[in-house]
């Protein structure tokens, strides 16, 4: 069992059994109209083919103290902040366990936010937390490659509190920049005028939408249940504001038409008419590329203050979690599967 690994496998297994189940922190979490099995939404963990570029000569297995890096990057130009932070997040939980130096890459390789060769997108919105790797000491240069299953996480609505436990991981790596910051401050004292509660409400559209998903993603509740589940909760709850986090101008509208002065949200354009593709693509092609990661990071952080939410399951919804560590009152998932192709 030693040396297989089986029983290291299974002491792992049981700690985190007795810490997620001893901090179960919604109560009255509330899954429901799930209507498909299978909906578990993994990580990709296996980006660029799996490969290691190796510096110096230095092997994986090599990896100890202060000198030692690793890059984070992930070579994708389609996909939107959340998604590459989500990615990201089983590296940095090894990155701890092994003391490393972690450097954010969004410069080499293609990236969906820089806007000119040579920047690093990464720091638009984000501070290093590490130093910058030197070819000559003794550091590795890696893409994403595979993690050994201990530190897979899975992205799933029945796992809520063990993504929650990700908050201390989010914290120690994920800082924003001053402008950011500035940004997303500004915008909340024109949401919240303090002496009331807000539910907060996410879901996707657009590249979403059941007729355009794409696969292995998550189905969202349309406008009109989302519309319908808020109207309820805020007369269970008496909550006074909505705060929607939305990227479709349509649903926003909507939202408007129903509850008036209550909706709040943050200052961005959203998608009028949707052209095909990811959404990232489209909300760039209104904004530019930094303006278009500013807005979605800047939407999303104003969603992880508010007392509660509603939301489906996506990216954003999923950092969102995240990001708030666990301080919502009170939590509800509209958790509908996930598309599979020929299903």
């Amino acid at each position: 069992l030693i040396k297989s690994g089986k029983l290291f496998k299974a002491f792992i297994e049981i700690i985190r059994r007795v810490k997620y189940e001893n901090s179960i922190r919604y109560k009255n979490y509330i899954k429901y109209l799930k209507c498909k099995k299978g909906n578990k939404v993994f990580c990709c963990l296996n980006n660029c083919d799996g490969q290691l570029e190796l510096l110096e000569a230095v092997r994986e297995t090599e990896f100890k103290g202060k000198n030692n890096t690793i890059v984070l990057r992930r070579c994708s130009a389609e996909s939107g902040m959340f998604s590459h932070l989500l990615v990201m997040m089983p590296y940095l939980l090894w990155a701890k366990v092994n003391n490393l130096n972690v450097y954010f890459d969004m410069e080499r390789g293609d990236s969906t936010y820089r806007e000119k060769k040579g920047e690093n997108a990464w720091e638009y919105f984000y501070e290093q937390i590490g130093y910058k790797p030197e070819r000559n000491n003794g550091t590795i240069i890696s893409e994403l490659f595979k993690l050994s299953d201990n530190y897979k996480v899975n992205f799933d609505t029945q796992y809520i509190n063990e993504i929650i436990g990700l908050h201390s991981i989010y914290e120690m790596y994920i800082k924003l920049n001053d402008r950011m910051c500035s940004l997303i401050d500004d915008n909340w004292k024109k949401i919240y005028g303090g002496g009331y509660k807000i539910l907060g409400v996410k879901f996707r559209g657009t590249d979403y939408a059941p007729n355009k998903i794409f696969n292995d993603h998550p189905f969202q509740a349309t406008c009109d249940e989302m519309i319908e589940r808020t109207r309820k909760f805020l007369e269970k709850y008496n909550y006074e504001y909505i705060y929607l986090c939305v990227e479709e101008q349509n649903s926003f509208d909507k939202f408007k038409k129903e509850f008036g002065e209550k909706v709040l949200s943050y200052d961005c354009k959203l998608i009028e008419n949707y052209h095909g593709g990811v959404a990232s693509f489209n909300q760039i092609a209104l904004v530019g590329k930094r303006r278009a990661g500013e807005d979605y990071i800047g939407a999303v952080m104003c969603l992880a203050r508010c007392d509660s939410i509603l939301c489906s399951p996506n990216s954003g919804m999923y950092m969102t979690f995240v990001i708030n560590g666990g301080k919502f009152e009170h939590v509800e998932i509209v958790d509908k599967g996930i598309y599979r192709e020929g299903e």
